[in-house]
């Protein structure tokens, strides 16, 4: 196991530099990079995005980014985190083997489950009150507003992920 390993980040929210990964990989030596696009408005315009397209729903811009420096990630062995995939991880790592073809050597990991939109109700069914953190104000105030939920996993599925040797793990809100 190395002494230490150096972490590079190359995005903080949608719209970001859109060459800073490729920067960041040719910059110098790196064992990991992160990149991160999921503010609670983002989450929103997703899933108006995928109302219109349901194979939408994931930050398009990063399928491009990836595309561009997929042989450095293999060649240089860095490995990739990134919640890109907002409420559609697997539509996002599909995208991204369409554009690089089947030959591609870049493995792709999707971490899924943390989009619980659909669940609210049987959640609520099954006792979760969902009542505002902040506030204490009771979840019949904003339920018919929802745009996205989230539950967030914390670290141990993004290690699984890795595990499996994946090149990028593709997660949702997480």
């Amino acid at each position: 196991m190395k002494k230490k390993i150096k972490i590079a980040n190359a995005g903080g929210y949608w719209g970001d530099d859109l060459h800073a990964l490729k920067r960041q990989l040719t910059g110098g030596e790196i064992d990991y990079i992160s990149a991160d696009y999921l503010a609670e408005i983002t989450m929103s315009i997703l899933r108006k995005q995928q109302l219109k397209n349901p194979s939408l729903g994931y930050v398009t811009d990063f399928v491009e980014q990836i595309v561009e420096v997929a042989d450095l990630l293999v060649e240089k062995k860095v490995r990739m985190i990134s919640n890109a995939g907002g409420i559609n991880p697997v539509g996002c790592a599909k995208a991204i083997y369409e554009r690089l073809g089947k030959e591609h050597p870049l493995k792709i990991a999707v971490v899924e489950g943390d989009n619980i939109m659909d669940k609210i109700d049987t959640l609520q069914a099954e006792g979760e009150k969902f009542t505002n953190m902040e506030t204490g104000e009771d979840f019949s105030v904003i339920s018919g507003k929802l745009e996205s939920a989230n539950a967030y996993f914390g670290v141990p599925p993004l290690v699984k992920a890795l595990e499996t040797g994946a090149d990028i793990v593709i997660v949702g809100r997480h």
